[in-house]
């Protein structure tokens, strides 16, 4: 593949916030990068006044603090906001409930006493025990000197949290199984959804991580995120077209494309 008649040297499928820092990086490393942009993808599908997001992408549009510190660290970003909550961003849509997504706090409270007014005092005493676990883990990572959840994990890390992860457990169908089905379901859509879990695959300590990780996201979105870094690509070098104008690909064995 050429473009103005230059070889390139690596191709850039789509533009995912994990390929744009990696353009960036690459191109930062004097190669020639292309990155193919899909033209027709949305994030987010507006129809009739609503706007439908597609619910593998609620994660994804969050971007926590510590992520946006090392993106910048390593590309030389500019000085990025501090991380804040977006409130009511998101929400949890049930058969029978509809729910924003807020920190705890006030309207936390609020959206809980409307939507489940008969397990308001069991579901308070279930968060304060989940705020506990994710204490004890956070007192753990500082103890130990080491990410809990790193970007780079090393090798002794990653046996310590397979063994943490797939080890025999209760499940927390049954740790929950006192709470309507509504508000089980609430829970399990969350832990699917921030961490692609299903609720039987994970215990307690990283269902509390999970459930309480709205804090630390950063006050940008990974949308603008997305924008900042594709901007710092063309700025460096790079390029991008879109897939409806590829024509034909050429190989050009360790020469690029």
């Amino acid at each position: 593949m050429t473009s103005h008649h230059e070889s390139i040297d690596v191709v850039v499928l789509g533009e995912g916030l994990g390929g744009l820092v990696a353009a960036n990086l690459l191109v930062q490393s004097h190669l020639h990068v292309l990155i193919l942009k899909e033209e027709d993808y949305r994030s987010i599908y507006p129809k009739e006044g609503y706007r439908f997001a597609p619910f593998s992408n609620f994660r994804e549009r969050r971007v926590p603090s510590h992520l946006i510190q090392k993106i910048s660290s390593h590309l030389s970003l500019p000085q990025l906001p501090e991380p804040s909550h977006q409130l009511g961003s998101f929400q949890i849509i049930l058969p029978q409930a509809r729910i924003d997504l807020f920190p705890r706090g006030p309207l936390f409270d609020r959206e809980i006493k409307r939507e489940f007014p008969k397990e308001v005092d069991k579901i308070k005493t279930l968060y304060d025990s989940i705020v506990q676990k994710k204490e004890s883990l956070m007192r753990k990572k500082m103890e130990e000197g080491e990410a809990l959840f790193p970007l780079f994990p090393s090798h002794s890390l990653w046996r310590r949290l397979k063994g943490f992860m797939w080890k025999k457990r209760e499940g927390l169908n049954k740790r929950f199984s006192s709470f309507s089905k509504e508000f089980r379901e609430y829970l399990k859509l969350q832990i699917f959804a921030k961490g692609n879990f299903l609720s039987e695959q994970v215990d307690f300590s990283l269902a509390s991580y999970l459930l309480l990780s709205e804090e630390g996201f950063s006050g940008i979105s990974s949308e603008k995120m997305k924008e900042i870094l594709f901007k710092k690509f063309i700025d460096s070098g790079g390029r991008a077209l879109g897939l409806e104008g590829l024509e034909e690909v050429e190989r050009k064995g360790r020469d690029g494309f």
